[in-house]
C-alpha cells in the first residue's frame, strides 16, 4: 500500500469524515467510535490507553446514568438510548488522545479544516439554491439549511489566520488561504446565529491574547473590526423578506429562551419559546424529586414530560421528550447537581492543563481554551459535550490539543510505515 502524502492525507480524512457526519446516522458514527478506539488501542499504541486523570469525571457522569435509570427501574430501550448519548463522545475523546502519538499536529488540523470547509461549500451552496427558488425564503428555511457548525466555522477560521503566529507550518498555501477564510467568514456573517457570532467573538480573543508575542493594537486592526462588525450589521439589516426582524426578535428574546420564568398557559408563548417552556417543565420535574434524586438524577431513560408538541412539530409519543436544548438541566434531570458538577469539573481541568501544564507557544493551548469555554457556555442552549448526534470530529480534536502536553509525537512517518507493513 502506498503511503498518503502529508498533504493528501488530510483531504482524504477530512472529506471522508464530512460525507459520515452529513449522511451517516449517528448510531453508525458510535459503532465507528467503538471499533476506531479499539483498533488505535490495540494497533497503534500496543495495548496501552493514555488519558488524563479528570477524564473520569465523564467516566462517572456516564456511571452516574446507567445506575440511576437501573435503580429506578427505566424501560431498558430508554436507558440505552440515553446511554448513547454519552457513550459516544467519550469513545472519541479517548481516541483523539491516543492519536497523539501516531499523528503530527499539521495533518491534523488540516483534516478538521478540510471537514469544516466541505460543509461549508455545501451550506453555501444550498444557501444559494434556497434564494434561487421564485417563493420568498422565511426565517425557518433559512435557518434549517443554515443550522450546524456554530463551534467548528470559528475554531478553522482562527487556525488558519493564527498557525503562523504559533510557530506551526501554514494549514494552506497563500492563494487559498484567503479564498478558505472567505468562505469561513461568508459562512459566519451569513449564519445568522447568535451562538456562531458568540463564538467568534470568543475564539478570537483567546487565539490572541495566546499569541507568544502579542503587540499592542493597531488603530488600523480596531478599525477593520469595526468595519466588519458594520458590514455584519448591514448585511442582516437588508435581509430579504422577514428574515431581519426574525433574527433581531431573537436577539431580544436570547436571556428569556435560557429563562422559564413565563406564563406557560398561553400558547404562544410556548410556540415562540420552546426552549424556555423546556426549561420550565425540567425544573419543576427536578423540584419535584427527593433529595436523592436532586443530587444524582432520575436517571438515564427518563423523559422530560412536555405537552404541546404538535404546537412545534415535537413528536410526544413517548410521553415526553429524552434531551432539552439546555444541557445543564438535561444533565440535572438525568445525573442530577453532582453529575452536572463533575461536567464543571472536566472542563475546570482542560482549562488549567491548557493554561499552566506546558502547552504555552502551542496553537493548541488556544485551541483547548476556546473549546472548553465554548463547550461551558453552549451548553447553556444546546445539548453541550453529551451528543449522539454531536460533532465526534470536535470532540476528536479536542482530546487531541490536551494529549499535547503529555506525548512526544513520532509523527506521520510512524503512522504511514504502519499502512506500509499492513498492505505488505
Amino acid at each position: 500500500m502506498q503511503a498518503l502524502s502529508k498533504k493528501q492525507a488530510p483531504l482524504l480524512i477530512g472529506f471522508t469524515w464530512f460525507l459520515l457526519t452529513r449522511f451517516a446516522p449517528p448510531n453508525v458514527l458510535l459503532l465507528l467510535g467503538a471499533v476506531g478506539l479499539l483498533l488505535v488501542i490495540l494497533w497503534w499504541n500496543h495495548g496501552r490507553l493514555s488519558l488524563e486523570g479528570y477524564s473520569g469525571f465523564l467516566v462517572g457522569i456516564l456511571l452516574l446514568g446507567i445506575l440511576g435509570g437501573v435503580f429506578y427501574g427505566t424501560p431498558w430501550p430508554y436507558l440505552i438510548r440515553d446511554a448513547s448519548y454519552y457513550v459516544s463522545p467519550l469513545l472519541f475523546f479517548a481516541i483523539g488522545f491516543q492519536l497523539r502519538q501516531s499523528l503530527e499536529e499539521t495533518v491534523i488540523f488540516r483534516s478538521f479544516l478540510f471537514y469544516v470547509l466541505f460543509a461549508t461549500i455545501l451550506t453555501l451552496g444550498e444557501t444559494l439554491l434556497l434564494f434561487a427558488n421564485s417563493q420568498p425564503v422565511s426565517f425557518e428555511d433559512l435557518r434549517s439549511v443554515l443550522v450546524g457548525m456554530e463551534m467548528q466555522v470559528p475554531l478553522a477560521f482562527m487556525l488558519v489566520i493564527f498557525a503562523k503566529d504559533f510557530g506551526q507550518e501554514p494549514l494552506l498555501s497563500g492563494k487559498w488561504q484567503l479564498v478558505v477564510q472567505i468562505l469561513l467568514l461568508l459562512r459566519m456573517t451569513f449564519s445568522f446565529s447568535r451562538t456562531m457570532y458568540l463564538m467568534l467573538g470568543l475564539s478570537l480573543v483567546i487565539f490572541w491574547f495566546c499569541k507568544p508575542r502579542r503587540k499592542s493594537l493597531k488603530v488600523s486592526s480596531l478599525l477593520y473590526a469595526f468595519l466588519g462588525v458594520l458590514l455584519v450589521g448591514a448585511l442582516i439589516w437588508w435581509a430579504p423578506g422577514g428574515i431581519k426582524e426574525n433574527f433581531l426578535h431573537k436577539l431580544t428574546q436570547t436571556f428569556q429562551e435560557v429563562s422559564a420564568d413565563t406564563n406557560w398557559n398561553i400558547e404562544t408563548n410556548i410556540i415562540q419559546n420552546w426552549r424556555g417552556y423546556e426549561t420550565s417543565v425540567a425544573q419543576k420535574l427536578f423540584e419535584s424529586g427527593d433529595a436523592l434524586q436532586q443530587s444524582l438524577g432520575f436517571g438515564f431513560g427518563q423523559l422530560i414530560p412536555v405537552s404541546h408538541g404538535e404546537l412545534v412539530g415535537v413528536s410526544l409519543e413517548e410521553g415526553g421528550i429524552t434531551i432539552l436544548h439546555n444541557g445543564y438541566y438535561s444533565m440535572l434531570i438525568k445525573v442530577g447537581t453532582v453529575g452536572v458538577g463533575l461536567y464543571v469539573l472536566f472542563f475546570m481541568g482542560t482549562l488549567i492543563t491548557a493554561w499552566r501544564k506546558g502547552l504555552k507557544q502551542q496553537l493548541t493551548r488556544p485551541l483547548v481554551l476556546y473549546v472548553s469555554c465554548a463547550y461551558l457556555l453552549a451548553t447553556f442552549v444546546i445539548t453541550g459535550f453529551f451528543a449522539r448526534g454531536g460533532d465526534p470530529w470536535l470532540v476528536l480534536l479536542f482530546a487531541y490539543g490536551i494529549a499535547s502536553k503529555k506525548e512526544q509525537v513520532v509523527g506521520v512517518p510512524a503512522l504511514t510505515h504502519r499502512l506500509q507493513q499492513s498492505g505488505q
